[in-house]
């Protein structure tokens, strides 16, 4: 379900899979539905539940996001898991960045951390 056409079915289905990002199978998936050619509304709820993901793989494919994504909501999305997600230098080194250089301001406060 969360490659779902219709894109409601698959937020849901995503946001369903939220508990359970930790196990690698559910983690594969949602980073996954990060890819560039996914709609945005998608990407963004794959990024809020890989919040409690602790692998590298989606560390790494939610900084990629926060520095490529065309939407700024998904960007958003992906600083506020990474965020989230604790400490580890490069994940610090991207939200500082993307604090001071993305050009949308829900971005730049979700990776201060900063309530929107």
């Amino acid at each position: 379900a969360t490659r779902d056409e219709d894109e409601a079915v698959a937020v849901r289905a995503i946001e369903a899979l939220r508990p359970f990002s930790d196990r690698p199978a559910v983690e594969s998936a949602l980073v996954g539905r990060l890819d560039p050619e996914v709609a945005w509304p998608v990407r963004a709820a794959s990024a809020s539940a890989l919040a409690a993901a602790r692998g590298e793989g989606a560390r790494s494919a939610l900084e990629r996001l926060l520095r490529e994504a065309p939407s700024a909501s998904a960007r958003a999305a992906a600083a506020a898991a990474l965020r989230a997600r604790g400490e580890h230098p490069a994940t610090r080194l991207a939200l500082e960045r993307a604090s001071r250089e993305d050009p949308d301001p829900a971005v730049r406060a979700a990776a201060a951390g900063e309530p929107r």
